[in-house]
C-alpha cells in the first residue's frame, strides 16, 4: 500500500512540475504584435517582451519598487509599452526579503540574461527602475556601464543609506542618466530631496545627467492638492503620462 501511495504521489508530482514547465513560457503574442513570456521561478516571475519583427532590438531592463511582498510598479504593462516601442524588455520579481542585501546580484543576473537574449542589440542596452528598483538600476549603472548606454531612476529611494553610498564615489558613470520624480513624492520619504541630491552629485561631477520634477500627482483622483493622502510616488505604480512619454523619449534619444 506504501509503495502505491510512493508511486502514485511521485506521478503527480511529476505531472504537476511538468505542467508549470508548459506554464513557464507563454508566448503570447498580443495585438500589438508583441510576443509576452512569462517565467514562473521559487514564487517570483519575470516578464520578457519581445517586439514584432526579426531583430536584434535595443534593450531595457526594468526594476521594480517595493520591499519585501510589496511589488512597485507594474512589471507586466511596462515591459509590454516597452515592447511596443520597439524595445526588447525584461522585468523580474526579486526575492521578498526587506533587506537589500543580494538585490543587486539578482539585478546584475537580470542584466545578463538580457543581454544573452538571442534578439538583444547588445550595443544598445539600458537600465529604467522606480524607488528600490532606482536605487538598484543606479547601482548597476556603476557596476555594468561597460553593458550600458543608458539609465533612467525615478524617485530613487535611500534604503537605509545605501543612496548615499551609491553617490559617494560616480567616477564609474559613464552613460547619460535621466532622474525623475513627482514634486508630491513626500510620504515615504523625501524622494524630491533624494532626487535632486542624485542629480547635484551627477552634475556636480561633469554626468550627462538631466533631471525632470513633475507637477503636483493627485493620486486619489478627487482634485485637491493635500498631501497626504495624494502621494507622489504613485506616478510612477503604472505606465501613465507625463512621465512614460519622456522615458521613452530618452531612450530614443540614446539607444
Amino acid at each position: 500500500m506504501k509503495n502505491k501511495l510512493s508511486i502514485a504521489i511521485c506521478i503527480g508530482f511529476l505531472l504537476f512540475s511538468e505542467s508549470c514547465k508548459k506554464n513557464e513560457e507563454t508566448g503570447l503574442t498580443l495585438s500589438s504584435g508583441v510576443v509576452l513570456d512569462s517565467i514562473s521561478d521559487s514564487g517570483g516571475y519575470t516578464y520578457i517582451a519581445t517586439p514584432s519583427g526579426e531583430g536584434p532590438f535595443p534593450a531595457v531592463l526594468y526594476n521594480h519598487g517595493g520591499l519585501g511582498t510589496e511589488v512597485g510598479g507594474d512589471l507586466r504593462a511596462t515591459v509590454i509599452a516597452l515592447a511596443e516601442s520597439g524595445y526588447l524588455a525584461r522585468a523580474e520579481k526579486r526575492k521578498e526579503t526587506t533587506s537589500f542585501s543580494g538585490h543587486i546580484d539578482e539585478v546584475e543576473v537580470a542584466l545578463e540574461e538580457l543581454i544573452s537574449n538571442t534578439k538583444c542589440n547588445t550595443g544598445k542596452v539600458g537600465i529604467i527602475g522606480f524607488s528600490r528598483g532606482a536605487l538598484l538600476t543606479l547601482q548597476a549603472g556603476k557596476s555594468k556601464a561597460s553593458d550600458l548606454k543608458v539609465i533612467i531612476s525615478m524617485a530613487p529611494a535611500q534604503a537605509n543609506g545605501q543612496l548615499d553610498n551609491t553617490l559617494a564615489d560616480v567616477s564609474s558613470f559613464d552613460d547619460p542618466i535621466l532622474i525623475l520624480v513627482s514634486t508630491n513624492d513626500l510620504i515615504q520619504d523625501n524622494h524630491v530631496q533624494l532626487a535632486q541630491m542624485a542629480y547635484d552629485s551627477l552634475n556636480n561631477n561633469g554626468k550627462n545627467v538631466t533631471h525632470t520634477i513633475y507637477p503636483y500627482y493627485d493620486s486619489n483622483g478627487d482634485g485637491h492638492q493635500n498631501t497626504p493622502p495624494d502621494d507622489g510616488h504613485e506616478l510612477f505604480w503604472k505606465v501613465q503620462d507625463p512621465y512614460w512619454s519622456d522615458v521613452i523619449s530618452f531612450l530614443n534619444t540614446y539607444l
